[in-house]
């Protein structure tokens, strides 16, 4: 059986910053922070975990993270990823008091996949492929970045071409 500790060591080992990072135009890294700019004006900042910053140093790399993409980039928006698990646990209260705002709370499942392959029963008219197998790659991620638009309310921030690529 797997614990919750070694599914979290995972998702953070498998799936934080370098593949967050894939196809941005500019990535920059300052103490365990990286940021990153893609092609559309959008800023991103991640990390693996904070090495422990806490308290007024933590507060000093918030400032200088601020400044930069206010100052150093041309970004309209960027977002700083935090997650439930990550250190220190009043980050989100410090980056708050530094002027940044919530988003909506995501979720993220993690299974084994032996456990979660199973067979899904597709409804009449339904068809899941894989984008450009089958159809044109453009039009197929125009409209999956539609649905996600819809969905979600706002697109990736990526371009069309970006996406594409």
């Amino acid at each position: 059986m797997v614990s919750i500790e070694q599914f979290l060591a995972a998702y953070d080992a498998q799936l934080r910053v370098a593949g967050e990072l894939h196809g941005a135009d500019r990535v920059e890294q300052r103490g365990p922070l990286w940021w990153a700019v893609f092609d559309d004006g959008w800023g991103f900042v991640t990390y693996a975990d904070l090495d422990g910053l806490a308290g007024s140093g933590l507060d000093s790399l918030i400032v200088d993270t601020v400044a930069h993409y206010r100052d150093g980039t041309d970004v309209a928006r960027f977002e700083w990823k935090t997650r439930g698990h990550d250190l220190p646990p009043d980050l989100g209260a410090r980056l708050e008091a530094h002027g940044l705002a919530p988003g909506e709370q995501e979720t993220v499942m993690i299974g084994e996949a032996a456990e979660l392959a199973t067979a899904v029963e597709l409804p009449p008219g339904v068809v899941v492929r894989r984008a450009g197998r089958g159809g044109d790659l453009v039009d197929d991620v125009r409209r999956a970045s539609a649905m996600q638009e819809e969905v979600f309310g706002q697109g990736s921030g990526r371009s069309l071409a970006a996406l594409v690529a």
